[in-house]
């Protein structure tokens, strides 16, 4: 349900918008002065129009201050997400790069490891190897 101001002539419906504000939007009614058919001339309704007018634009104006508050909470909210969101990807960035130098890190060791086993499957290291080489030889 959309809470709505009367006024004369028409009414201003506040709706509802996310999250917690609401957006104003003015139900105006145009009244033109009625003519006498016999004579021509402009009827009492155009003294009624003007004032008509003018309580739409008093309810109206009476929205502003409303709908202000409303868009400048919707604007701190999305600021706060866009915040937060910026946090994240920089949490995401040092993640990367922590697990990228541990990769390196893990890398050389795996290296490292394949050069040990391949000294211990031969039974010798490779100064070894080249004394063994140079004495046959």
């Amino acid at each position: 349900m959309t809470p709505k101001t009367a006024c004369a002539g028409g009414a201003v419906t506040l709706k509802k918008r996310s999250p917690g504000g609401f957006s104003a939007r003015a139900e105006l009614q145009v009244h033109r002065p009625r003519r006498s058919i016999s004579t021509g001339t402009a009827g009492t309704a155009g003294g009624d129009s003007v004032s008509e007018r003018g309580g739409q634009l008093a309810a109206l104006t009476a929205t502003v201050p409303a709908e202000q508050q409303a868009r400048d909470a919707d604007t701190q909210h999305w600021l706060s997400r866009l915040s937060e969101h910026q946090a994240a990807v920089a949490e995401a960035r040092t993640r990367e790069t922590a697990l990228t130098e541990e990769k390196k890190a893990l890398t050389l060791e795996a290296r490292r490891l394949r050069q040990d086993l391949r000294k211990v499957q031969f039974g010798l290291d490779d100064d070894e190897r080249a004394r063994s080489t140079a004495r046959q030889g």
